[in-house]
Formats: structure tokens, sequence, C-alpha cells
């Protein structure tokens, strides 16, 4: 699935709402995590049994690291993190947009939208997840990622 940035603007010429940017922004994300991960996964695959399972998978990790950095840079906040996104590279994979429904999106201010989804259709069916998106230097970025536990009670954080 090949999404493209929908500019600021409806086919009408009517303004997209903030609310829309963010989910554009969102699905675009999902969308680049999931050809990054699907990519690498095969060649995971490839160079094990090239390399052997212990090289194979250092070599395969440090090129989808490496290629992971430009989604990092073109999709998240810009601050310091403690924590890098997650380096899965499963099959099926984390992000995958045709299984993660958006099922409401709150606007908190002009600068932070809360959109929680729900993944339908594969192994982590019923998962819900929340997405925090800011707004910073005009664009909307991912900033954090949440997950409901009911076992925690609520929301807890999740790797992005």
């Amino acid at each position: 699935m090949k999404l493209q940035f929908l500019g600021k603007f409806r086919a009408d010429n009517t303004p997209l709402s903030d609310i829309d940017l963010a989910k554009t922004r969102l699905l675009q994300y999902m969308a680049a995590r999931n050809k990054w991960e699907v990519k690498n996964h095969k060649r995971l695959k490839q160079y094990d049994k090239k390399y052997g399972r212990v090289d194979g998978t250092k070599k395969a990790f440090e090129l989808a690291r490496q290629e992971l950095q430009p989604i990092i840079d073109s999709f998240f906040t810009k601050r310091d993190r403690k924590y890098l996104p997650g380096h899965a590279l499963g099959d099926p994979p984390e992000y995958n947009p045709k299984h993660e429904k958006i099922t409401d999106a709150i606007q908190k201010s002009s600068t932070r939208i809360e959109i929680e989804t729900v993944r339908t259709g594969d192994f982590k069916q019923g998962f819900r997840y929340m997405y925090v998106i800011f707004k910073q230097d005009n664009e909307w970025r991912l900033d954090s990622r949440k997950i409901y536990l009911k076992s925690k009670g609520g929301w807890t954080t999740a790797p992005l």
C-alpha cells in the first residue's frame, strides 16, 4: 500500500483538519515501518542462510538499524529518547496499516493529538494502541506509543 502525503487541502480545496493531517502522518509511518520490516525480515532469513545464524543476524540487524534511521528522522519528534524504536523483524510485521484501524482521534491542544487504534486480522487482534503526535516545526510527528493492558489497569508505554 503506497501512501502519498495529501498536502493541506482536500480534493475540493477545503483545508484538512489537524486531526486529518495527524492521521495521514500516522498511516504514512505505519506504511514506511511495514515496508522496512518486511524487507529486513527477508534479508535476515537470507543472511542467516548465507553467513550462519549468529553472523547473519548481526549483519542483517546492523543494516536494518541504518535503514531505520531515516524513518525515525522523518516521522519522530526531535528529542532525546531513552529507547530507540523497536527493531522487530518478525513475520507478520509489527506495523501493518491494513491491520491497524483508527478508532478515535482527540486533539488535546493545538500541538498535541492522541490517536487510538485497534489491531485486526492477525495474531495481535484486539490489541489497542494510542499514538501521541505533536506538531513540531509545522508538521505532525510521532512522539510516543502506548498499549492498553487491562492487567496493568490502562495505558502503558510501548516502543514506537
